[in-house]
């Protein structure tokens, strides 16, 4: 399950307070209509739905967050239509230790998410994703 800040303004965020939780960095690379996402993976061409919006969770008054469902069926594909966004991103990975929950993904210095396995947001994931906004300097 992927869970991303509705509201977030899209400003730069500064990571280097959570630099010792920096587990690696990748692009990826994705062509997007408003309903299919075409994605460049090890030279393979990847067709898959826009992932659905499960529901809604609340953190605090001032941070809500999509649960999305990121458990999405890719289909191999021999080619990519035209005239559709295209969307490099470079991606980090953080994670507070290595049997967290919760992993913090930050695209572009601009734009962050959560993932988590879990089917519901637990206290342990709750309390990791307020360290990791509390370090950020976005929750206080």
């Amino acid at each position: 399950m992927l869970i991303e800040d509705i509201k977030y303004s899209g400003r730069k965020i500064n990571a280097h307070a959570i630099l010792s939780y920096f587990l690696k960095s990748f692009n990826t690379l994705t062509f997007e209509s408003e309903e299919i996402i075409y994605e460049i993976t090890n030279n393979k061409i990847f067709k898959m739905k826009r992932p659905e919006i499960i529901s809604r969770y609340e953190l605090s008054e001032n941070f809500k967050y999509n649960l999305i469902n990121n458990n999405i069926e890719k289909e191999e594909t021999f080619y990519i239509p035209i005239a559709l966004k295209y969307n490099k991103k470079n991606v980090d990975k953080y994670k507070l230790d290595t049997n967290s929950l919760l992993t913090l993904y930050i695209e572009d210095d601009t734009k962050y998410y959560f993932e988590t396995n879990e089917k519901e947001i637990t206290e342990s994931i709750k309390e990791d994703m307020i360290t990791f906004l509390s370090l950020l300097k976005l929750y206080n």
